[in-house]
């Protein structure tokens, strides 16, 4: 991979940076009579993928993975190229998430829950 982030080495074979569509699976939530959903996401543009097709978003449900030395990168290069969202939406106490602990460590606020989880 050179050291190329996700982005780049996309960018680099001449590949959209996110070529996923979601109109096939929204049109299946659609004929399954699913019009407003809350969605389960980091991904802020799935909101736009999504709203297109007619179909509310009435919010979001993070998704929380633990941080690990290995897949650190690659989630800041979606949380700063991509506009990944990490940890938002949470109140109290947070998972201290960089080291996999799943024990309560971290107080936090919604807006410390960004520089926590990254």
């Amino acid at each position: 991979d050179k050291g190329r982030d996700t982005v780049e080495a996309n960018e680099d074979l001449g590949l959209p940076v996110d070529s996923r569509e979601y109109g096939i699976g929204a049109q299946i939530l659609r004929d399954l009579g699913v019009r407003t959903m809350k969605l389960m996401t980091n991904n802020p543009a799935k909101y736009v993928g999504l709203k297109g097709y007619g179909l509310t978003i009435s919010g979001r449900v993070p998704l929380l993975t633990p941080i690990t030395r290995e897949n650190k990168r690659y989630l800041e290069t979606k949380r700063a190229k991509m506009g990944h969202i990490y940890g938002l939406g949470f109140n109290g106490n947070l998972p201290n998430l960089i080291n996999g602990n799943t024990k309560s460590s971290v107080e936090s606020t919604p807006s410390d829950a960004t520089a926590s989880a990254v």
